[in-house]
């Protein structure tokens, strides 16, 4: 392999300032544990606000005969979208939305207008790049091939890849290859009903994935968030930051706070919100419910739906436990909110506020 050398230059490199080195073709990422502040400037630099590659990282690279491309040089943190070829690698590994509003799009075209008017629809209009000759491409192939990337990257069970591979398989019926799924026929695995994107709410037996689920139900919030949970921390604002779409409004409520981390929290909320609303026009707010026997239960309720979550630290430690659909309505968590003091006017003061 002709990178072979420069490979192991570069993993050795990395494992030196204990980040992780991976390339796919010609794109290469570094993946830190650290601060901004922090990074290896051997790996990376900053140069009057602009970031660059560092010195022995150019320096490799040319000695191997290769050049950096410096437009494709970027650096994204925690509470960014990390895009790597193409697939985001935030929490999990997952597609763009745009990838399956394509895929749907080309689903309902063929089921509204018929396979041939929707393939040469495609043709003529979508498939203007990367064509190799002037022959149209089949459009049960491209979909197909989009759904096996689908599948490679959310897996098997994901929702979305079930729900849309059924939704082909109708489809096609017997004039074509059907898509073999290994979950049983009946209702799609459990996800946020009505928003495709959202994910899948993972099933009893595999609470290791409780994160994973979670951040997906974060995901699929397009235009409201509500999360109730009695021992809320300020680590969900770390959960939270990567994960919220624009222009949603978020509420989050939760029992007394200790008084021993009530300005610590309030400081970084007040930072977390301001952060929100400059970057994706997101509005956040948190209320307590400053009462002696707030409810026990944990949910999280978003325009998709509402599910039974298990505690806040359950969720980080990704103990065993499950995410369970609910029938709770809007109108139940509002109520609650009602009641509820809103964080900045809480006081460690001893006179019963928070």
């Amino acid at each position: 392999m002709i990178t072979r050398k420069l490979d192991r230059q570069l993993e050795d490199v990395a494992r030196s300032f204990k980040a992780t080195y991976t390339r796919y073709a010609d794109d290469i990422t570094f993946s830190f544990n650290c601060s901004r502040h922090h990074l290896p400037q051997a790996i990376v630099e900053s140069v009057d606000g602009e970031v660059l590659p560092g010195r022995v990282l150019v320096r490799l690279i040319e000695e191997n005969g290769f050049a950096v491309n410096y437009d494709k040089v970027r650096l994204a943190g925690s509470s960014q979208r990390k895009s790597v070829t193409g697939v985001t690698v935030n929490q999990f590994c997952n597609v763009k939305r745009e990838f399956i509003k394509q895929t749907k799009s080309q689903l309902h075209a063929w089921k509204v207008f018929g396979y041939e008017a929707a393939e040469r629809e495609f043709n003529s209009r979508y498939d203007k790049r990367h064509r190799g000759s002037d022959c149209p491409k089949s459009l049960m192939a491209v979909i197909l091939g989009r759904m096996a990337y689908l599948k490679s990257i959310r897996g098997s069970d994901d929702a979305v890849y079930v729900r849309l591979a059924r939704e082909y398989n109708e489809l096609i019926g017997d004039k074509g290859p059907q898509i073999l799924l290994d979950v049983p026929d009946g209702p799609a695995p459990s996800g946020a009903p009505g928003n495709d994107e959202s994910g899948q709410v993972i099933l009893p037996g595999r609470g290791y994935d409780n994160r994973l689920g979670v951040y997906r139900l974060l995901r699929g919030a397009s235009t409201f968030l509500y999360w109730y949970e009695r021992h809320m921390e300020r680590k969900v604002l770390e959960i939270l930051s990567p994960e919220l779409q624009p222009n949603v409004d978020v509420r989050l409520l939760s029992g007394r706070v200790k008084v021993d981390q009530l300005l610590q929290l309030k400081q970084d909320f007040k930072a977390f919100g301001k952060q929100m609303r400059a970057q994706r026009g997101v509005s956040v707010q948190w209320r307590v419910l400053d009462e002696a026997g707030p409810p026990h239960g944990r949910f999280i309720m978003t325009d998709s739906g509402a599910w039974n979550v298990p505690p806040l630290n359950t969720i980080l430690r990704g103990d065993l436990d499950e995410i369970l659909p609910s029938n709770l309505r809007p109108s139940d968590f509002e109520e609650l909110w009602s009641k509820g003091i809103n964080l900045r006017d809480c006081s460690a003061d001893g006179k019963g506020t928070c």
